[in-house]
């Protein structure tokens, strides 16, 4: 019997918010039955939307109405039935059928819903290549950024004067050629068959049959002239179109379909083309045209790349000469990174033997020397978090992979309840089999990003978490008053955030320290090598500049704040352990 999961959404007047609306439309479409709805009426007044223009002349599509069919499916339940897996993330979430774990996020949803539904269902080719369509996340990838953060957004703030900034830029998208991980692949296909094909006695494509000849870099760069750009990510429809399509559906209502033609031709091929496939399943929709549709509609100006290029605010490759480091230590020289150091070391020794496999690293798929190594990563945290624990208390584990962390917190703190929050299915998929074979009882699983995670809890832990996602853990912690450990990575990888800007801290800033030369010193950080290498000592020492930055603004909230080292000290070259508590 196929597994009934639940699906949890918004809804106020006979409307449902805009992302549960596009997990309904995409389901549908999909074919999809292994779910319920239960709608859940939103009580916060902030949120609440007529769809009509407000003072400063921009519309917002917030809540979207349905056709009253559609909601005699759905099973209406008040705030106060929510399980207590829902009340900690933001709607939509899906609860899997056996109630193990809990999905959040657009793409997070619709994604773990069609691999549910198994290998043979018709949806699964939606997920695109190795079924990895929109599995990258939001922080991290442009184009997953662009379908489930900026499309949507769109609809929540827009003018009728002015086209949304995501027309131009999927306009610009679609007009540069076609990248695919099984281009070489599908370029070989297409030559082939378009081989056979005569015209006037001739071969139809005689300039692509030496395909094989070409370097995959050239055929990357022909494949514009070789692959139809028909969809949003080349010649198959996915799940991206899906999403996309729902949004500028919504959109068209208010925008006259002539100018679309006109200033956006590739959209609009793409547009009348989905509009086909998709007719039956957005019926479900009760957005009447606008009678204010403008002949004269601006565009706005953006950049002119393809949205599979690499996030131009990013700054992975920044060179970083000994001068320019030099002149960034000049201005830091006022920061003391003494000032935080461990009063008390993290002294004695967790005994792992008192654990199961299945709670041991061991237990985690990791061969011995990896787990011999992961052991001594985590008996520093472990140590901090028993000083810091109570009974009753919630601690969350974000970026929490495999629970290498989470678990062993759960097994040796029976008296608190531990959630396990991570953004990759593989890892919670580990986490919640040992979870399972331990028969832990107070260990719950999020699959999705940290900020989709708004429960409150009593301590928050990561070990290793990338880059930004680091600071993203620290600010959540402050924001609901909890104590931290916490282990920072990849340095390298921090960039500006929607909520998030550096330096963070008033006394870095005061140092008149620019942003650009933040990321050059954080990148810096990440060049920790070998003892011998003559870069570690300064990796090092860029790295006690970032966490006392980190340090520094956690204290200015109100946080008593220790930066120390996690022992053995050459368990990792990242070993930094930052630990506050409320004062």
């Amino acid at each position: 019997m196929e597994q009934r999961h639940k699906l949890f959404v918004s809804w106020k007047e006979n409307c449902i918010s805009v992302e549960s609306y596009i997990i309904l439309f995409v389901l549908d479409h999909c074919g999809l039955s292994n779910f319920e709805v239960f709608a859940i009426e939103e009580q916060d007044e902030i949120h609440k939307n007529d769809n009509t223009k407000n003072s400063d002349g921009f519309k917002c599509l917030t809540w979207i109405p349905l056709r009253k069919e559609k909601f005699q499916s759905f099973c209406f339940i008040t705030e106060a039935k929510k399980n207590n897996s829902i009340k900690t993330v933001k709607l939509p979430a899906l609860v899997s059928g056996d109630s193990t774990l809990t999905i959040v996020g657009l793409c997070g949803v619709i994604r773990f819903l069609i691999k549910a539904a198994g290998k043979n269902h018709i949806s699964r080719e939606f997920l695109g290549f190795r079924y990895s369509c929109l599995s990258a996340p939001s922080e991290v990838s442009i184009w997953t950024r662009f379908c489930e953060v900026e499309s949507i957004d769109a609809l929540k703030q827009f003018r009728l004067c002015l086209f949304p900034a995501t027309f131009p830029k999927f306009e610009n998208h679609l007009k540069h050629p076609v990248r695919t991980h099984n281009i070489l692949k599908k370029v070989n296909v297409k030559t082939s068959l378009q081989s056979k094909t005569k015209v006037n006695g001739k071969n139809a494509i005689d300039d692509t049959l030496n395909i094989q000849n070409l370097s995959l870099k050239d055929i990357q760069r022909r494949a514009g002239t070789i692959l139809d750009h028909k969809f949003a990510e080349g010649e198959d429809i996915t799940i991206s179109d899906l999403v996309l399509f729902s949004t500028f559906y919504l959109l068209m209502k208010f925008y006259k379909r002539d100018l679309l033609k006109k200033h956006f031709p590739a959209m609009e091929c793409w547009y009348s083309l989905m509009e086909t496939l998709c007719r039956d399943s957005i019926s479900f929709v009760s957005v009447e045209d606008s009678p204010e549709k403008n002949d004269c509609v601006s565009i706005p100006k953006v950049n002119e790349f393809s949205l599979y290029s690499k996030d131009s605010g990013r700054s992975d490759k920044l060179g970083t000469c000994q001068s320019v480091l030099n002149k960034i230590f000049e201005k830091l020289s006022v920061i003391d990174v003494l000032q935080f150091k461990c009063k008390e070391e993290l002294a004695g020794e967790f005994d792992w033997s008192v654990l199961p496999k299945d709670a041991h690293p061991l237990g985690g798929d990791l061969p011995p020397s990896r787990a011999n190594r992961k052991c001594d990563q985590l008996q520093s945290i472990i140590i901090a978090v028993r000083r810091l624990a109570k009974p009753g208390d919630v601690l969350v584990d974000f970026c929490s992979g495999g629970g290498h962390l989470g678990i062993v917190l759960a097994f040796i703190l029976p008296l608190c309840s531990v959630v396990l929050v991570d953004n990759k299915s593989e890892s919670v998929d580990r986490a919640r089999r040992r979870v399972e074979r331990l028969q832990l009882k107070n260990v719950s699983l999020i699959l999705g990003n940290v900020n989709y995670f708004i429960g409150n809890f009593d301590i928050g832990v990561t070990l290793h978490a990338c880059g930004s996602a680091t600071d993203r853990v620290l600010n959540k912690c402050i924001v609901k008053n909890a104590n931290f450990v916490i282990c920072p990575c990849c340095y390298g990888a921090v960039q500006p955030t929607t909520n998030i800007q550096y330096p963070q801290s008033k006394e870095m800033q005061d140092t008149l320290l620019t942003q650009s030369e933040y990321f050059r010193l954080a990148h810096s950080a990440d060049q920790t090598h070998d003892k011998d290498n003559e870069k570690t000592p300064q990796g090092f020492k860029c790295m006690d500049l970032i966490d006392s930055d980190r340090a520094l603004f956690a204290s200015s909230q109100g946080y008593k704040v220790s930066l120390c080292k996690l022992k053995p000290e050459n368990c990792s070259p990242k070993n930094n352990l930052i630990i506050g508590s409320r004062r």
